[in-house]
């Protein structure tokens, strides 16, 4: 089995920061792949000029080709004839995704509607940052219950979206529409026993997977034992692994608990084949 991580950012340099913490480099992320037992890693762009472009993690997987993939970043002011023709262009030097998708648009907006459309005429998965609020922040925007998300997932039938954020997996047991930005970009420890709107969204969705990247997802996936595997059970075929790592000294958790839910019978190896390995080769290689 191969096992992938599907969200890694990196730098091909020493010296650059991110969140105020030296960002890791390539050679960093090999030897850290390697001790965390991850054959491939797909590098998330982060900007369109310079650091974390597509032409500068094109560069990084000419010199290490076994190790990184990686999901490209398009400028969403652009036309929808000339998107449709970039996006064609990164997919054909390699590109196997649209990713982390961050800008700080609401899901229904002109823009990533459009972005949307042409992924999807593409055949290119997007991988998408939540935001828990427009402005000072990050990431495509929807309201508590992500009814823009259904809305979009209903459009773009055969588009693959997959989500990612403390706002995303919040929803894992929230089906609340009154929640604080503050609480929904947080991670709740208290113990909930009911199904949140994520369930029904995936129920309802076959193109709606998740990204178990961050302690976001670690945290909703850890909070409830039972629900968790109850969970992984379920949505077994559209759990993707990854970490979100920038820092050579961050560290996951999730990877260790579901190698112990392994070991421990709680999930069988196909449930955990799938989620480091099969999906991944489902949703990108295919």
């Amino acid at each position: 089995m191969i096992k992938y991580d599907d969200h890694v950012h990196l730098s091909p340099i020493k010296g650059r920061k991110i969140n105020g913490q030296d960002l890791i480099t390539s050679e960093e992320m090999i030897k850290s792949m390697d001790k965390r037992d991850i054959d491939v890693s797909v590098i998330m762009t982060t900007s369109l000029k310079g650091e974390g472009s597509n032409e500068e993690v094109l560069e990084i997987i000419k010199k290490y080709p076994n190790r990184f993939m990686y999901m490209a970043t398009f400028n969403l002011c652009l036309n929808e004839t000339d998107l449709d023709k970039r996006i064609k262009e990164e997919k054909e030097k390699g590109a196997i995704g649209i990713g982390e998708l961050v800008e700080n648009q609401e899901i229904e907006s002109f823009d990533i509607q459009k972005l949307f459309k042409v992924a999807e005429a593409n055949k290119m998965p997007i991988l998408f940052h939540m935001a828990h609020q427009m402005g000072n922040s990050y990431g495509i925007y929807d309201k508590a219950l992500l009814p823009e998300l259904e809305k979009s997932l209903k459009k773009y039938k055969d588009l693959i979206i997959i989500g990612h954020s403390q706002p995303f997996w919040y929803e894992m047991y929230n089906k609340n529409s009154d929640v604080s930005p503050e609480e929904r970009n947080s991670y709740p420890k208290d113990i909930v026993n009911e199904e949140g709107r994520l369930f029904d969204l995936l129920r309802e969705n076959s193109n709606l997977y998740c990204d178990l990247s961050a302690n976001s997802a670690g945290n909703a996936i850890m909070r409830n034992k039972s629900m968790g595997i109850d969970f992984l059970k379920e949505f077994q075929d559209r759990l993707i692994f990854g970490t979100d790592i920038y820092n050579k000294d961050q560290y996951f958790p999730l990877a260790d608990y579901l190698k112990k839910l392994l070991d421990d019978g709680d999930i069988n190896k196909d449930i955990y084949e799938k989620i480091f390995s099969k999906n991944f080769e489902k949703v990108f290689l295919h």
